[in-house]
């Protein structure tokens, strides 16, 4: 079986998980081929850029790491499409226009790892509003009176529909509007929304945010790590990005329950692999916050602080659903 992997090396940092994967893959007792293709070699920009089925790539050997990753990538083959039988999708956002729709004309979008149409599906934040538990009230609002309809019911936070990583959210609470560094009224926040309208997906503003945004990393249906990320002092957002500490966990019964009912929906999706995140609500209950189902990390950190060998669980469970698809 030949793998590629789809990834951007110039972004990555130690902790970046994609090295540890491809080598435990690479390694394991199936015998299956890993080649990696990075969006950062130019010499991949016809395939980036939806014009090229063939595409610069480097394959996978124990001395594979981060460390070694761009001397790898300037020594890449040229190979096509037609040469792999799985594609592992772990590109950052943004994706490049029609990308989704290129890979899909020209390969087998079930064998595309996670799929396509399943991450546009899915890692849109509107998804949520698709979900009828584990969820606080939530409105999907393309307009400034839809905002304002919400607010009038709840204190609220708004998330961009396409923005990740903790960007752009604004917080809404007694009529006072957050965002970045700036405080401002509804009338003036009226004001700015004219100049740069969007969509939002406004979900009520819990009080107890400050007990921390658990991430939940799952792959194949089995939950593989867990963390709580906690707002950096005098924040309220979570994201480690935004200044938030990580620091290891364990999966509440209620959150084990969650993973249960998203898993028959995402596997349906091609969603072989996601990050959920949940949040405590007003009653101390955890709630859905996000599902991310595009370039999810967590296991490479999680490996280095709690010593365990995620990496090989992570290739058996993705050879095993490989050979599901394949067949």
């Amino acid at each position: 079986m030949n793998i590629l992997v789809l990834t951007d090396h110039k972004g990555h940092t130690v902790n970046n998980s994609v090295y540890r994967i491809v080598q435990e893959i690479a390694k394991h007792k199936a015998n299956v081929i890993v080649f990696v293709a990075s969006r950062s070699d130019d010499r991949n920009i016809g395939f980036y850029s939806n014009q090229s089925t063939d595409i610069y790539a480097v394959r996978v050997d124990s001395n594979f790491s981060y460390e070694s990753a761009q001397i790898a990538f300037d020594s890449a083959v040229s190979t096509s499409l037609d040469q792999y039988d799985i594609i592992f999708l772990r590109l950052p956002r943004p994706i490049g226009d029609g990308f989704f729709s290129f890979l899909k004309n020209n390969f087998d979008e079930n064998r595309i790892i996670n799929r396509p149409s399943g991450i546009e599906n899915t890692s849109n934040k509107s998804f949520l509003t698709k979900l009828d538990k584990y969820v606080v009230p939530m409105a999907l609002c393309e307009d400034f009176a839809q905002i304002q309809a919400f607010v009038d019911k709840y204190d609220c936070v708004l998330k961009p529909l396409e923005e990740y990583g903790g960007k752009g959210i604004i917080k809404i609470q007694n009529a006072r509007v957050q965002l970045d560094d700036m405080d401002m009224s509804m009338a003036e926040f009226a004001a700015y929304y004219k100049q740069k309208q969007m969509p939002y997906l406004a979900m009520k503003f819990l009080k107890n945010v400050q007990n921390g945004d658990k991430r939940i990393v799952v792959v194949n249906g089995r939950i593989l790590t867990s963390s709580l990320r906690m707002p950096g002092p005098g924040q309220w957002l979570c994201n480690v990005a935004q200044g938030g500490t990580d620091v290891p966990t364990e999966p509440t019964a209620r959150e084990i329950e969650m993973v249960k009912y998203l898993n028959p929906i995402l596997l349906n999706e091609g969603i072989f692999y996601y990050g959920l995140d949940t949040l405590e609500d007003d009653n101390g209950d955890r709630v859905i916050s996000e599902v991310n189902t595009l370039s999810i990390g967590g296991i490479a950190p999680a490996e280095k602080r709690d010593g365990m060998q995620l990496s090989g669980i992570f290739a058996d469970e993705f050879i095993s659903y490989c050979k599901n698809i394949t067949q």
